[in-house]
């Protein structure tokens, strides 16, 4: 027990180290009120230093003298994840801090634990203001997450240069720096021919499935010369960031299906890749390119319904035919992991890759069972993503979940430990998890809410007579989260109880219970929540998808 925290820090220059010691300092000061500092005495000594004697990323906790401890990473990333567990299994009194007992050594078994920030439709990344992403981007990485990825929405914008599109480009910035100073590799995602509201009409495919109708055929090489320019005129101007990881998209939008370029996985696709992949080498060396499978199968379907030629699979397996060796200019191979597009599965069945290229997966963790997709608070689940994590015949390199806000950070944490340890197990997750934001004496009943509350997850939205109902598929069990959770908050300290992350927990559990009790129609107690969560995701602009449904969400929505 201390009311004084001294650290100290290892001689020369580490900038990661010693953005972990601030980081240290700020969420002691901020749950118990101690301070730690480098320049004065403390009841206790916290020492951080690299000892590269275990796996990247890797760190060890032991006692130092006089009742110290010590925090060693094999690398500087290894001392921040190092000091995340230790901040987890810590305790907070008022003006005291008790140092964890957790002892041990930790490597991470999976080298990409990352996060796909999805910053658009006004949605949280969109808008919230930066430096409060700065700081969760931070607080992310204490769970071990050493991958950020971004994208610059080019379909916005009348060119590089529009105003709006520099604005954007700034908030990514921030977001990459950050990502840097925390010791993760940040990247930038690009569809392979995405072009910009102004694009040249002449060079622009026929408006297909996933498309919004400003992309360029690449099989024309004016506008693939064009797409190439544009990208790498957007990579230079994140030179001075430096890039590690870069990522090339077939769709949600993008595609071509002229006879040209399909089958698009297969053909264009891979035609259009290839010069962006060799040009974001260029211009940062080193860098690892992923080549996205996202909904391969899915839209060539759809537009085949149209009167295109199909084969079933065509798109996979022509990326198999393409790739029988591992091609000079790619690292991963990212595979989907939902119902009906699940590639791992199929993997598992025939053990081939394409390239004998390393796979990652792209979890979803947003949008499963609710409309508008965090819309009615925190989305815990912490039975369902273990299954989504199937390890096919080949072995994973990890994942990078997609990400459309802060309702699902403790989905983040459940991934993060998984692709830290392939045993972890999830409900752990959620109790170290609590017992760090909440408190150790409530972790087992807040485990217990979120199972329930992952249990009455899944709603649909029904409208007749101009009232809207969005009605639980699995109802049971929302009276006994609530009350759960009502007991846990008049037992939290001022700190826990007025945070966010438990804000949208409890309005999940609040909101839930009144939706069953009038009839699944929402009523003043959730529509004073809706307001709450709008203000927490800063969604005051944002499209339906992304706003809490308050009533003038449903108005507009009904015009």
């Amino acid at each position: 027990m201390a009311r004084t925290i001294r650290i100290r820090l290892p001689a020369g220059e580490h900038p990661i180290v010693v953005r972990a010691a601030e980081i240290f300092r700020r969420e002691v000061r901020a749950r118990c009120g101690v301070e730690a500092a480098t320049d004065a005495p403390g009841e206790m000594t916290l020492t951080l230093g690299v000892r590269p004697e275990t796996g990247s990323g890797g760190f060890r906790i032991e006692d130092g003298p006089d009742a110290g401890v010590r925090v060693l990473g094999s690398d500087e990333p290894g001392v921040l994840y190092g000091i995340g567990k230790f901040l987890r299994t810590s305790r907070y009194g008022c003006g005291e801090f008790i140092a964890g007992s957790w002892r041990g050594v930790s490597v991470p078994e999976r080298d990409v634990r990352g996060i796909y920030f999805a910053s658009h439709f006004h949605n949280y990344y969109h808008e919230a203001p930066v430096q409060e992403v700065v700081r969760y981007i931070e607080e992310l990485a204490l769970w071990g997450i050493n991958h950020l990825g971004v994208w610059f929405d080019m379909h916005h914008f009348q060119g590089f240069h529009d105003p709006q599109a520099q604005r954007f480009l700034s908030r990514l910035r921030a977001y990459l720096s950050a990502g840097r100073n925390v010791g993760m590799r940040v990247g930038l995602g690009v569809l392979a021919n995405e072009g910009y509201a102004d694009s040249p009409a002449s060079l622009r495919i026929p408006r297909t499935h996933g498309a919004y109708g400003v992309e360029l055929c690449p099989s024309e090489p004016v506008g693939r010369d064009l797409v190439c320019r544009w990208v790498e005129e957007l990579l230079r101007s994140l030179t001075d960031i430096g890039l590690g990881l870069f990522w090339v998209w077939p769709y949600d939008q993008g595609g071509c299906a002229c006879p040209r370029c399909w089958p698009w996985g297969a053909k264009g696709f891979i035609d259009a890749a290839q010069p962006l992949a060799r040009i974001a080498r260029r211009v940062f060396p080193g860098i690892r390119v992923i080549l996205s499978t996202w909904y391969f199968d899915y839209y060539i379907l759809r537009n085949a319904k149209e009167g295109l030629p199909y084969r079933p699979g065509e798109e996979w397996d022509g990326l198999l035919d393409r790739f029988p060796v591992r091609p000079d200019w790619l690292d991963y191979i990212l595979v989907d992991e939902e119902e009906g597009r699940s590639w791992p599965r199929r993997l598992s069945r025939d053990g081939r890759v394409p390239g004998h290229l390393p796979l990652i997966t792209f979890p979803e963790i947003s949008m499963r069972g609710m409309h508008p997709w965090g819309g009615f608070g925190a989305n815990p689940q912490p039975r369902h993503l273990p299954l989504r994590r199937n390890t096919p015949a080949v072995r994973l390199a990890g994942g990078i979940p997609y990400s459309e806000g802060i309702f699902e950070d403790m989905n983040k944490a459940i991934l993060a430990q998984f692709h830290w340890r392939d045993q972890q197990d999830s409900d752990e997750t959620v109790r170290e998890y609590a017992s760090y934001e909440f408190g150790p004496a409530v972790a087992d009943r807040v485990v217990e809410a979120a199972r329930i509350l992952e249990q009455t997850m899944i709603r649909s939205e029904k409208a007749e007579g101009g009232v809207t109902r969005f009605v639980l598929q699995h109802p049971a069990g929302a009276f006994e989260a609530h009350a759960i959770l009502q007991q846990v908050e008049s037992e939290l300290p001022a700190w826990a109880r007025q945070s966010w992350r438990w804000r949208i927990l409890y309005l999940r559990s609040l909101i839930d219970r009144e939706l069953v009790s009038n009839d699944f129609i929402p009523n003043d107690p959730c529509e004073e929540a809706f307001q709450e969560l709008n203000r927490l995701y800063h969604a005051e602009k944002g499209i339906y998808s992304v706003s809490p449904p308050t009533r003038a969400v449903l108005e507009r929505r009904r015009r």
